[in-house]
């Protein structure tokens, strides 16, 4: 059986072997060998930490000698040297001229100066795609925001032309806003095939015969006597008993009770 090379203690290790054991400062054992750094294992080990101590000391070196060469910068201005490097290059550039390497130093230049365009033209172009982006989609927003605009105000002008209750204006300019929209400025209403949408009539449909044909099929959203020739719901405001008034967000899921009026909305 091989000998541990360290052990915590010695118990259960066989008397005649405690011998060949030294205790450490730390309280442990060691196995005393005659001659470990013969061992190949060991060997290997001391060529791979000798190769390592050399490999740190030589970058130990080169770090302090790059910082030696870099004191001398300490106080150098910038700009300076900027142009003393301007100036370094304009005499290498004169002495390969003068040794007949003009078409080369030429097509260097040449090629130095595209790459600095292109970079530039690329950064450029990468900043205006962006900007053009982001002005499109606010454009679109616009576009749209002032579709709606338009198109509600001409439906509620045709809505109270035909006498339609105002507390169900939202509800039916809502409505409009998904058939009618603004083409070259003017309003339209489109069928799924991009053609024009007619009216009961057959008719192309504007915003006036649209509220029409809207309280003809829903004629309690017509004011009572409202003359507007609809047929009118009369003046239900719900058997004598008191109006119940709701918000804006509600009148959707008070369809019925607006249009008997019994429920309003609160402006």
């Amino acid at each position: 059986m091989a000998l541990k090379a360290v052990l915590e203690n010695l118990d259960g290790l066989d008397e005649a072997l405690h011998a060949l054991y030294t205790k450490t400062d730390t309280g442990g054992f060691v196995l005393d060998l005659d001659g470990i750094d013969d061992h190949p294992a060991t060997k290997g080990l001391k060529v791979v930490m000798e190769d390592q101590k050399k490999k740190t000391k030589e970058a130990t070196a080169k770090a302090k000698e790059t910082a030696e060469a870099l004191k001398k910068f300490d106080d150098l201005d910038p700009e300076a040297a900027r142009e003393a490097l301007k100036k370094v290059q304009e005499l290498e550039d004169g002495q390969r001229m003068d040794q007949g390497e003009f078409k080369t130093l030429l097509e260097e230049r040449i090629t130095e100066a595209t790459g600095k365009v292109e970079r530039t033209f690329a950064a450029k172009l990468t900043e205006l795609q962006t900007s053009n982006d982001s002005l499109t989609e606010r454009a679109d927003g616009a576009v749209q925001e002032l579709s709606r605009h338009k198109v509600g105000a001409a439906i509620t002008q045709a809505a109270l032309d035909r006498g339609v209750r105002k507390s169900l204006l939202r509800h039916l300019q809502r409505d409009a806003t998904e058939v009618f929209s603004v083409r070259d400025g003017e309003i339209g209403a489109w069928d799924k095939d991009d053609g024009p949408r007619l009216d009961s009539k057959g008719s192309v449909m504007t915003p006036d015969s649209y509220v029409t044909d809207y309280l003809t099929d829903n004629p309690d959203f017509a004011e009572p006597n409202s003359g507007s020739g609809a047929p009118g719901g009369g003046d239900r405001g719900g058997s004598g008993g008191a109006v119940r008034y709701i918000s804006p967000e509600q009148a959707s899921d008070n369809i019925a009770g607006l249009a008997s009026g019994e429920v309003q909305i609160k402006e």
